[in-house]
């Protein structure tokens, strides 16, 4: 009867490279899902619905099997997965609607479930068949009918759901063997039919990178995650030869939702590693709502830890810190296995109710310090709140870290987030200063920022004090650079990772299978000032230098870069002019230019668009940027990230999105005269390995195999 099955018509997706496993199909968790017009449902009284899944994780609000429902009506059926792992049986009777779920069996994860939906309209009920065990049995009158709907099956996708909405419903894993028969089989024909298969092993679903190889805009040499969702990278660490870096993950789709850690490693923080995920969120354990950011370390006993913000909407305050640390460091080396403790750590005591996260923790005169952003009660402000432990299990408050006046920063937000301390040190090593930096969240008017003040930490006294009344910008990218993170590496730079926010809508990137990405790796150290540059490491990825040029007046050199055609960059440019402009310009759409321009003359550092209007932040004159002497750029352009660097004083992080993947840039000025000093422009390669991954993609449009 399901025979016939069309694919999702969208052609965003028909292109899409699927796997395929023993005649069972691949449903990604948001693009990939079947229909078909619903044939004879309507003579359907008495019937079975069969199917094999192996799930490889359940959305928030569930995933829909199978679904031919109309929910306003009450019309219809529907077999859903929750997010608790039970199976949801709804069954339309036409203004009324019944809904009953497994109780004595629930599906597995990343192991194949055999299920029947057995409907007896003469007897009056309806009885549900879990790998094997009778899990529940819905009573209704006899001879009651369900009432179809006019509408087409959906295999994989709820019928009355919208996929462009953060909770779309499509199932994610494997899917083989539905079949919908026009009689009803005894519940012991159906104990007798079930079968369980092994797990899958976990290669056959690790995400694949080559995917998105043609991909205009999908940067290549940031840290960027194998697909669908990413935010902000977290919990850097050194262990074992190794660079480790935690994000933010949702591997079922590309959404906010069911947040879990992702797992990356480095040998120079540039060319990572995919592992499994490290943290996966619980139901009925302190952090069924979700695993979210944090912060590690290897603690004093050598080993690593990573703390996490738990969330769970059970308890109130919601948010809490947890901590888990790996399963075998011996064994394991790579530390792709992870162990939580089976308590909290800690739990808020400061602050504003509810707003208790992302924790950073540190060791400093032996002992632990941990700061957790939340919200100032006392000046209505965010904050951090500082804790203090002698082994990082049990923790002192010690109040909040930064004593500062909000209503000259209320930029800064009603809440921090991913609150940092840095130390910064100068030439010679010594530490001059420390650097707090916080992400702004719960802003009346104005979008999120990364923030900083400058000041002196005493470990001694647990005191910070801070240089500056007024919080200042690291990036004047509006919004592109948030989310910090940081540590100290064994050759003791202190050095920050990001978020690199997507600046397009929902749509688009859904469509296009991913969401942000990191920016690039970020040292920063103390000259006379706060100094920043991405980190050396990055120009391993300098695959040929396409121009050199020395003392060359503007014509000239565009003359030269006119030949230039790329989508991956790194051009370092020296001048002592006044003013210089690098403009980015897609080869076949010239509206899509974006300018860089810093001018000596107003120490304006800013970037606008092929309108002229400034796509970059700007407060007042806080934000400005004073260069003596030469004026040095650093440009890397990464398909759509663009990230260019001001005489190591400032950052600017944007987003510049195009349909190809060509790209050209050239320099202007408005000052007469004006020369470049030396110039060196070089084409960037990858920085991930695509001939090592997984070869079970290949391009399919198979829909479950049907009887």
């Amino acid at each position: 009867m399901l025979s016939q099955l069309k694919m999702n018509p969208d052609p965003a997706y028909q292109n899409r490279l699927l796997p395929e496993r023993d005649n069972a199909s691949f449903f990604d968790g948001y693009s990939v899902w079947f229909y078909k017009e619903q044939g004879d449902l309507q003579q359907a009284n008495a019937f079975t619905l069969e199917f094999e899944i192996a799930p490889f994780g359940i959305s928030s609000e569930g995933d829909a099997i199978f679904s031919c429902m109309d929910r306003k009506t009450s019309e219809g059926m529907a077999v859903r997965l929750t997010s608790d792992r039970k199976v949801e049986v709804i069954l339309g009777f036409g203004g009324r609607q019944m809904v009953f779920y497994s109780i004595r069996e629930n599906v597995d994860l990343e192991k194949w479930n055999h299920i029947f939906v057995i409907y007896r309209f003469r007897e009056g009920w309806c009885d549900l068949v879990v790998n094997g065990v009778l899990s529940n049995r819905l009573q209704f009158g006899r001879f009651q009918k369900i009432k179809w709907p006019r509408h087409p099956i959906f295999i994989g996708k709820d019928a009355d759901k919208d996929c462009l909405t953060p909770q779309m419903g499509v199932f994610w894993g494997w899917m083989k063997n539905i079949q919908f028969l026009s009689e009803a089989v005894s519940v012991e024909q159906a104990i007798k039919d079930s079968k369980r298969e092994n797990s899958l092993e976990k290669v056959l679903y690790t995400p694949n990178r080559t995917r998105f190889l043609d991909d205009a805009n999908r940067p290549q040499y940031h840290l960027i995650e194998p697909e669908k969702w990413m935010n902000e990278p977290h919990a850097p660490f050194f262990y074992n030869g190794y660079y480790h870096i935690f994000y933010q993950a949702n591997l079922h789709a590309p959404i906010w939702d069911s947040i879990q850690w992702g797992h990356l490693a480095s040998k120079d923080m540039v060319h990572w590693k995919d592992l499994p995920l490290a943290l996966q969120s619980e139901n009925g354990f302190y952090d069924e709502l979700g695993c979210w950011s944090g912060s590690g370390l290897v603690d004093k006993d050598g080993v690593p830890r990573i703390y996490y913000t738990a969330g769970n909407n059970n308890r109130f305050p919601n948010q809490a810190v947890a901590l888990a640390q790996p399963e075998d460091t011996e064994e394991d080396p790579l530390l792709k296995k992870w162990k939580k403790y089976s308590s909290l750590i800690k739990e808020q005591d400061i602050g504003w109710l509810g707003e208790f996260r992302d924790p950073f923790v540190w060791i400093e005169q032996d002992n632990y310090f941990m700061l957790v952003g939340t919200g100032d009660e006392h000046n209505g402000g965010g904050n951090a709140a500082l804790y203090v432990s002698a082994d990082g299990l049990n923790w002192e408050s010690c109040g909040m870290l930064v004593d500062y006046d909000y209503e000259i920063n209320q930029k800064c937000g009603h809440v921090w987030e991913l609150p940092v301390l840095l130390p910064l040190r100068d030439d010679s090593g010594k530490i001059v200063c420390h650097i707090m930096m916080f992400c702004a969240c719960q802003i009346e008017h104005d979008i999120v920022e990364t923030y900083y003040f400058l000041g002196n930490w005493d470990a001694s006294k647990k005191t910070f004090t801070k240089w500056n009344d007024r919080a200042m910008l690291l990036d004047l990218g509006h919004g592109t650079f948030t989310g910090p993170s940081g540590f100290v590496t064994p050759d003791k730079r202190s050095v920050v990772f990001t978020i690199a926010q997507g600046k397009r809508p929902f749509s688009d990137e859904y469509h296009a299978g991913w969401a942000h990405n990191g920016g690039l790796p970020l040292q920063l150290w103390w000259d006379n000032g706060l100094k920043m540059q991405p980190i050396r490491e990055i120009l391993s990825c300098e695959e040929k230098m396409l121009l050199e040029r020395t003392n060359c007046g503007i014509e000239e050199l565009n003359h030269d870069l006119e030949k230039i055609n790329s989508n991956r960059m790194y051009v370092k440019l020296t001048t002592d002019a006044d003013e210089i402009v690098i403009n980015t310009e897609s080869v076949l759409d010239a509206s899509k230019s974006v300018q860089v321009v810093y001018d000596r003359n107003t120490k304006r550092f800013f970037a606008r668009n092929a309108e002229g209007k400034e796509i970059s932040r700007f407060r007042d004159s806080c934000d400005l940027v004073e260069v003596e002497g030469e004026i040095t750029i650093e440009y890397f352009l990464d398909h759509s990230m663009i990230e260019v660097y001001l005489n190591q004083k400032k950052a600017m992080t944007l987003r510049n999105y195009v349909a190809d993947g060509e790209r050209k840039i050239s320099v202007s000025s408005s000052s007469t005269n004006a020369r470049v000093s030396s110039i060196q422009l070089w084409n960037m390669k990858s920085a991930y390995d695509y001939t090592t991954l997984a070869k079970i993609y290949k391009p399919s449009k198979i829909a479950p195999k049907t009887i």
